[in-house]
């Protein structure tokens, strides 16, 4: 190899080194660059975790203090009108008798407007 070829190869060696060590600068860049977007992303989230925390306790006091004052009013409500009524979705049913260790059917269960025997089945 003459010394003319061995200048070239080393500029085309050096020519390789500065583009590797320029993706090397950009990798490292880039790894800053994502470093401090994770960080944003981690205070970004115990932020809102700590104000959702404070949020979901305030919300927690304000109904200790709602909610049994609601119940009295809604006591006092109800006390005062007679003809209000809540509204049952329910409906109570007379025992069967039939089915009942005693078999005879009391005179006040017949005569009430929810009892109806069904007779032959």
């Amino acid at each position: 190899m003459t010394s003319e070829q061995i200048a070239v190869q080393l500029t085309d060696h050096e020519d390789r080194i500065k583009v590797t060590e320029k993706g090397v600068a950009n990798f490292q860049a880039f790894r800053l660059d994502t470093t401090r977007k994770i960080g944003f992303v981690y205070g970004a989230t115990w932020f809102a975790g700590a104000v959702g925390t404070l949020f979901l306790v305030v919300v927690a006091w304000a109904l200790t203090l709602i909610v049994p004052a609601a119940k009295v009013m809604m006591e006092d409500y109800y006390s005062r009108h007679p003809s209000a009524q809540i509204q049952q979705k329910t409906v109570v049913a007379p025992p069967l008798y039939l089915y009942t260790a005693n078999s005879k059917v009391p005179q006040d269960a017949i005569n009430s407007e929810n009892y109806t025997m069904q007779v032959g089945r």
